[in-house]
């Protein structure tokens, strides 16, 4: 069967300009329109097409796709392209709609910028990006980050985390909790400041944490070089093994692990007031220190266990010269 060929600048200007076509048009053969086709209520005869090939005109613009399948194995899904919202102060948006399922999968605002979503012929997907150098790559201007954000559809209660980054760290950000950062890395960090092994162990400038048997075994190095260092002043250490010797030592558990895992040493607030040393974090204490305070206390133990020492010697050697001249007599 030859395809018939209609020759007009569009199917508008054909039912304007024939007073006889009042009814819906049947066209039992292929369909060849050759140049520009508006379709709408708001089509006008002698359309300006320009660059446009196919132009849908009226306040409400919908494609829809109506599958009529009727053998159960088929799909029968029907779907809808739709140009914004039709009602007053409605949303100005593009969107593909499942009009089975009343979902909106996909849902461009009117306004986005550019390349707000772009895939590049290697399959990379950008946001904000034109040239994704990744296999996901997203651009901002102030702290790009993901949210994963838990709702309360499957009964769970709410949580939203964000995963980010800026000039100053990268984070995990717990949103939901006052925004609270458990995790940063800052911006400069030396390679493998974190490494966790395939066996679980743990590593962190240079000191090694073996997990193994389930019990944390760390092993390494605090940088200590003199060539890093601004000294204050050397400590007294009579004062500090007095200052060691006054501060509670109790027993305890963290809150998050249980009363199944203790610990013996000195409270973070205590030690801080004690000895003037926070490490730069008010509620720990900082391994350098306590080793430091440590060290100074056991030198002092020494001096004093030596002096003691030399007082006995003493003692003993008077105490022999006061025997013989009790023998003597």
């Amino acid at each position: 069967m030859t395809a018939k060929v209609i020759k007009t600048t569009s199917l508008a200007a054909l039912f304007l300009a024939s007073p006889y076509l009042s009814a819906d048009t049947v066209i039992l053969d292929d369909h060849i329109v050759d140049g520009s086709q508006c379709v709408g209520t708001d089509c006008v005869n002698g359309e300006s097409f320009g660059f446009d090939t196919l132009r849908l005109k009226e306040n409400n613009i919908r494609i829809r796709f109506r599958d009529t399948s009727t053998t159960s194995s088929f799909p029968t899904t029907d779907w809808q392209l739709v140009a914004n919202e039709t009602s007053n102060g409605g949303q100005s948006m593009f969107a593909i709609e499942d009009l089975d399922a009343s979902t909106i999968p996909f849902m461009v605002e009117a306004g986005a910028g550019d390349y707000s979503v772009y895939i590049d012929s290697s399959d990379k997907v950008g946001f904000g990006t034109s040239s994704p150098l990744m296999d996901m790559h997203l651009v901002a201007g102030d702290s790009p980050a993901l949210r994963l954000e838990q709702d309360t559809s499957s009964g769970f209660s709410s949580q939203s985390w964000d995963l980010g980054g800026n000039e100053s760290n990268f984070f995990l950000r717990d949103a939901t909790n006052s925004s609270k950062l458990p995790f940063k890395v800052a911006a400069g960090a030396a390679t493998d400041s974190l490494v966790i092994d395939s066996s679980g162990n743990v590593s962190s400038e240079g000191q090694i944490c073996s997990n193994a048997g389930g019990v944390a075994d760390c092993i390494g190095t605090i940088p200590s070089s003199i060539h890093i260092k601004q000294i204050v002043e050397y400590v007294d250490t009579a004062e500090v093994l007095e200052t060691v010797s006054q501060l509670s030592m109790p027993k305890w558990f963290y809150k998050a692990n249980g009363e199944s895992i203790q610990h013996i040493g000195p409270i973070a607030e205590e030690f801080q007031a004690a000895f003037g040393l926070n490490g730069g974090v008010s509620d720990k204490i900082a391994t350098v220190d306590l080793g430091g305070v440590a060290l100074a206390s056991i030198q002092e133990l020494s001096k004093q266990v030596k002096q003691k020492d030399k007082e006995i010697a003493e003692l003993r050697e008077e105490l022999a010269e006061i025997k013989q001249l009790l023998l003597q007599k």
